[in-house]
């Protein structure tokens, strides 16, 4: 059997944003992850253990709902690839 793939089986944990890109009033962001698969996304888009809030330049706002926690927020924010932190 092959392995599951898509976005619904990615963890909030394993994604990085990697960029945003507006198209008139629509907003998607490109989340890579750790098996460097992308995904667009756009808002109320789910992952394993989260759903896309918002999005926004800066980067995008998840509802972390693992099981058994209280859901929260989670920002992630845009990250170059190759970017050096000074």
């Amino acid at each position: 059997s092959r392995a599951r793939t898509g976005l619904g089986n990615v963890a909030l944990a394993d994604v990085t944003v990697r960029g945003v890109i507006r198209s008139g009033t629509t907003i998607f962001a490109i989340l890579e992850a750790a098996n460097k698969q992308s995904f667009t996304v756009r808002p109320k888009d789910r992952l394993l253990d989260a759903v896309v809030l918002s999005i926004d330049t800066d980067g995008v706002t998840f509802a972390d709902q693992t099981a058994g926690m209280t859901p929260s927020q989670v920002k992630k924010t845009l990250r170059a690839a190759g970017e050096d932190i000074r």
